[in-house]
């Protein structure tokens, strides 16, 4: 786009002034006060109010600087819509602290709560707490959609209303698969991916419509093999995982759908889950000077727990990584005696693989 040649307030009225002058046969009075000068200043003040109508025009006329509802508008010519937010999902465990001696229903849409009230999520599914038993768990999602509904591990304490039968409930892992909605920037950059693989079943395309149907999604493509690793000719499987390590059936669905109006015409595909590969980690850490062992254990297995879900598809889990990582908070000294499910190597890093932590055990 050419330069704006924009103008002030002071611009506006001396050009005036000069254009005036030029046109006078004698010399004019445009001193402050005068009936001339209030004159040019008020069409100063037009001509400005103008140009802001002018820039706010151009402004919203293009992606790269609308924003909000301008942006959703522009997008929206092309059939591309902003992505909406995500609810945060997970599981919580209910507890007795004295087995019941007759089952115990916990129906769909029983509400639970952070510790301070603030996050609510809600059962996504029934459940039965055995007679004999003392614990379910149960699958949830956050009931306010986006970021907020990520909490860390143990931060899920409140029954909303009495469960008679349930004394306690928790979270054993940290959520971590809650979206906001796409922000402006994020609009921009896809839209562009959006105008590059339009009309085309090449791999960018087939993972821009599946990572399209909602944010958060990971994905990978094994190109001619199928889902038992075997060789089939024109054939690509899709591995999709929102996070969680074990997508629901209708975002397989959808994820579906969406490779289906982007595939070759006469190849085929299947779509699947990540196969969940579980990390248990042990290690021992040391306080530096001034710290306290006690106060190190709780963000040494958070800051590990958080890596290894962060890890996306097909990425390996890496034994010295998690050294480091290790290192990385504030008061460890020393580590010594790590271990992945019982050894030294790396784990993971097979294609529709996710590595999700299982335990993390710091002494």
């Amino acid at each position: 786009m050419a330069t704006l040649s924009l103008r002030t307030f002071a611009d506006w009225l001396s050009q005036q002034a000069a254009a005036v002058q030029a046109s006078a046969s004698s010399l004019l009075n445009v001193a402050s006060g005068t009936v001339l000068r209030a004159i040019l200043e008020a069409n100063a003040s037009v001509a400005l109010w103008m140009q802001w109508l002018i820039l706010l025009v151009l402004r919203t006329t293009r992606l790269s600087t609308s924003t909000g509802d301008d942006a959703d508008s522009f997008v929206a010519d092309f059939g591309l819509e902003r992505q909406a937010a995500t609810a945060a999902t997970g599981s919580v465990t209910f507890s007795a602290f004295t087995a019941p001696t007759s089952a115990v229903a916990i129906s769909t849409g029983t509400v639970v709560k952070t510790g301070d009230g603030s996050v609510s999520f809600a059962t996504t599914a029934g459940a039965t707490l055995a007679a004999g038993a003392t614990s379910v768990t149960v699958p949830v999602q956050a009931q306010t959609a986006g970021t907020v509904g990520n909490v860390l591990a143990g931060t899920i304490t409140l029954i909303s209303a009495a469960l008679p039968g349930v004394d306690t409930v928790t979270n054993a892992t940290a959520f971590t698969n809650g979206e906001d909605a796409e922000t402006d920037a994020a609009l921009r950059t896809r839209f562009i991916n959006y105008i590059n693989t339009r009309s085309r079943a090449t791999p960018a395309a087939v993972e821009y419509a599946v990572t399209s149907v909602q944010q958060g999604l990971f994905v990978q493509l094994a190109e001619r093999v199928d889902g038992s690793g075997a060789a089939r000719d024109a054939h690509t499987t899709v591995y999709v995982d929102d996070g969680s390590g074990s997508p629901s059936a209708d975002l397989i669905d959808s994820v579906a759908a969406a490779v289906e109006a982007v595939r070759p015409l006469g190849g085929t595909y299947e779509v699947h889950g990540p196969t969940v590969v579980p990390a248990n980690v042990a290690l021992t850490v040391t306080a530096a000077s001034g710290y306290a062992h006690g106060d190190l254990v709780g963000p040494v297995q958070t800051a590990i727990a958080a890596y290894i879900d962060g890890l996306g598809m097909g990425e390996a889990l890496s034994w010295t990584r998690l050294i480091a990582v290790a290192y990385g908070v504030d008061g460890v000294g020393g580590v010594s005696g790590l271990t992945v499910n019982g050894g030294t190597a790396n784990i993971g890093g097979a294609a529709g693989s996710v590595v999700r932590v299982s335990t993390v055990t710091v002494s």
